[in-house]
């Protein structure tokens, strides 16, 4: 199982739209956890699997809530909740591939100049065309750019190489994350700030054309925690112990 400490929902939904292929589990502030499996149902590809816990039923059905209108603004269609005490299970029935063009700001609203500056990088491609394009850069490929957008969960960067195509650096792949293990991001003071040039890597491309994923770490997993594990054992340290309780 996958488990993060995480500051809000934004940051678990964009988790989410990684597609991971394990138990994913949240864990938020007041006792909350938001837990997910991504194609845990066979019939039903690229959806989700929800479960929710809460301390009380009250602040249970707030974040069930919360977390429905970020998935909804995102295009992703949810199935009814079912409630059990202080549990909830629901499961989503996507779709999750190019969801990620519709931006929500910190109330859960669809942001519609956010989504219109992220779109406008955007040009129709063939599968062909992308194809060619994930062949000259694969993942790993050096890329430089200039920060367009900050959202909470990332930002968008428009590609000196291929300008035209949205490019997201997600939190989970900022570079402070392996400089300083374990601090806790703050948004948006310790987000590259609208304009900077960054210099980072191809994580990953979507296999039909809408993005492609980057990564300033000196890895290309999706979860930077497993990396700093693997290398807390060989150090004999452990640099991400807020997540030790897990």
């Amino acid at each position: 199982m996958r488990k993060f400490q995480t500051q809000n929902l934004f940051e678990v939904v964009a988790d989410a739209a990684t597609g991971p292929s394990d138990l994913t589990r949240h864990d938020l502030a007041e006792g909350v956890a938001v837990s997910f499996l991504y194609n845990g149902h066979e019939k039903n590809p690229d959806t989700c699997q929800w479960r929710i816990v809460a301390q009380n039923e009250v602040r249970l059905r707030q974040v069930v809530q919360q977390l429905g209108e970020i998935l909804t603004a995102k295009g992703v269609r949810c199935k009814p909740a079912h409630f059990s005490g202080c549990v909830c299970h629901f499961r989503d029935e996507g779709p999750w591939g190019g969801s990620y063009f519709v931006v929500t700001n910190v109330s859960g609203e669809r942001n519609t100049d956010s989504v219109e500056k992220v779109q406008s990088m955007t040009r129709e491609y063939s599968q062909k065309e992308w194809d060619e394009l994930i062949s000259k850069y694969p993942n790993g490929t050096p890329m430089s750019g200039k920060v367009c957008e900050q959202q909470r969960y990332g930002v968008w960067v428009i590609l000196d190489e291929l300008p035209e195509i949205p490019a997201l650096l997600e939190i989970i792949h900022f570079k402070i994350n392996e400089t300083r293990p374990g601090y806790r991001i703050q948004f948006p003071n310790d987000y590259p700030a609208t304009g900077t040039l960054l210099e980072t890597r191809v994580l990953a491309w979507s296999a039909n054309p809408k993005e492609v994923r980057l990564t300033q770490l000196n890895h290309l997993n999706w979860s930077h925690q497993q990396f700093l594990h693997e290398q807390a054992s060989e150090v004999e340290t452990n640099p991400v112990k807020e997540n030790e309780n897990m």
